[in-house]
């Protein structure tokens, strides 16, 4: 089999084809091949993979809006068209957000047909909805919580129980005058539902320090572009991948909410190996030999199943 690999945002092809390497090894031994895509879009690593790996450090999207995430299908789906066709994918942290969100978007309209014949997620994220234009209600709803008032960047929240009331500028430290609301587009309101079913989906990321915020609330702001929602196996109950799929998940990764909630999402015969670590794949040869020959097992299954 041909596998399509996605890397993570602020990495590349290079850096996870390192991660994989020894996984791959095994099972390029029985003839299976691996392809390594790189991200058009230039981005900051973290300090972990720059002391590690040079760069260029890249990304498939920076913000999740329309254009961006849709522009980020449309050069997966000419690299398939250029270089498949591939009966897989593998993706990590964004490369499994965006293989996910790929397959799901392709089984709207191909309803017999699917994208890939096997998905494999490590850290993952979960995938953006392409016509949920909802997602920075869903993100600042989630992270203030009911009633609350949350400082987020230069930014401060406000909501009342029903959804996002005001966003406003954070007073100066120097400044005894009350802050004043920031000129912002406007918010779809978001119920306490969508508050509860989102509660502790975002971990990992609204943190200050994490990539892409705040920048991307300011970014937000600023080009008044709305930010998408996320597939979510409560919000988006039909939505649902249906080809075989591994999911790597470490205990310790600030986005195993997300990867347990991918997990859900995917209907077809799914296998989940755990590890202790947090957002990586790990390189201790146990779970290398165990990922790879979980994967042999899909494999095998796929074929048999397609004769």
């Amino acid at each position: 089999m041909r596998f399509l690999c996605l890397h993570g945002m602020g990495t590349n092809s290079n850096i996870l084809e390192a991660q994989l390497g020894p996984i791959c090894a095994q099972l390029e031994a029985h003839g299976h091949e691996f392809v390594f895509i790189d991200g058009q879009v230039e981005c900051e690593g973290s300090d972990e993979i720059k002391s590690l790996f040079p760069g260029p450090y890249l990304c498939y999207y920076p913000l999740p809006t329309y254009e961006n995430v849709k522009a980020a299908h449309e050069y997966i789906e000419e690299i398939i068209d250029e270089e498949g066709p591939f009966d897989g994918v593998i993706g990590f942290s964004q490369g499994a957000a965006l293989a996910s969100s790929m397959m799901l978007e392709h089984a709207k309209s191909n309803p017999l047909n699917d994208l890939f014949k096997i998905g494999i997620f490590a850290g993952a994220s979960l995938p953006f909805d392409l016509q949920n234009d909802a997602g920075i209600a869903q993100w600042l709803s989630a992270r203030s919580r009911l009633g609350a008032t949350v400082d987020i960047g230069s930014l401060r929240i406000r909501t009342d129980g029903s959804g996002i009331t005001a966003i406003s500028d954070l007073p100066s430290p120097t400044s005894s005058t009350s802050s004043t609301p920031c000129s912002s587009p406007s918010l779809s309101r978001t119920t306490s539902d969508d508050i509860v079913q989102y509660d502790g989906e975002f971990a990992g990321e609204l943190e200050e320090d994490a990539p892409g915020f705040p920048t991307s609330l300011d970014a937000w702001l600023l080009t008044g572009q709305p930010l998408l929602g996320r597939y979510h196996p409560e919000k988006t109950p039909k939505a649902r991948i249906r080809v075989p799929t591994l999911h790597l998940i470490g205990d310790s990764d600030p986005y195993r909410g997300q990867s347990n909630s991918l997990l859900k999402l995917s209907a077809g015969e799914s296998t989940v190996i755990r590890h202790a670590e947090g957002h990586r794949v790990p390189r201790d040869f146990q779970f290398q030999k165990k990922a790879a020959l979980a994967m042999e097992r899909i494999i095998h299954k796929v074929n048999t199943r397609h004769g």
